[in-house]
């Protein structure tokens, strides 16, 4: 989740766009966030440095947390297929105990 200047929080696979703009004469600096589904939420501040900050913020927390998801799938994957491996060598080991307790050659068993 995205936190928005503690006002919002927001997941980052729903954010569309992330938009400055100018505003009313007290709070001239406008960081608006428009979700995927159109719905736009915003925040103004006094200052267009302490914007620029806030925008950066959120820009890095938004790739962290995209790039955290990414790395979850990565890991999950390549235990999955650890398992797989795992799996065929164990399945090969007792094939081959049980080809030899049961005394069948190789050439039997392509037959039948």
């Amino acid at each position: 989740m995205i936190e928005f200047e503690n006002y919002y929080y927001i997941a980052a696979e729903e954010i569309a766009l992330i938009e400055t703009k100018k505003g009313d004469t007290d709070y001239p600096y406008i960081l608006s966030v428009t979700l995927k589904s159109g719905k736009t939420v915003s925040v103004s501040y006094k200052t267009k440095e302490a914007r620029d900050v806030a925008r950066r913020r959120m820009a890095n927390q938004i790739s962290m947390d995209l790039r955290q998801d990414w790395e979850q799938i990565h890991n999950r994957l390549y235990l999955l297929n650890d398992a797989v491996k795992r799996v065929d060598k164990r399945q090969l080991r007792i094939w081959r105990i049980l080809s030899k307790l049961l005394h069948i050659d190789e050439k039997e068993a392509s037959e039948t």
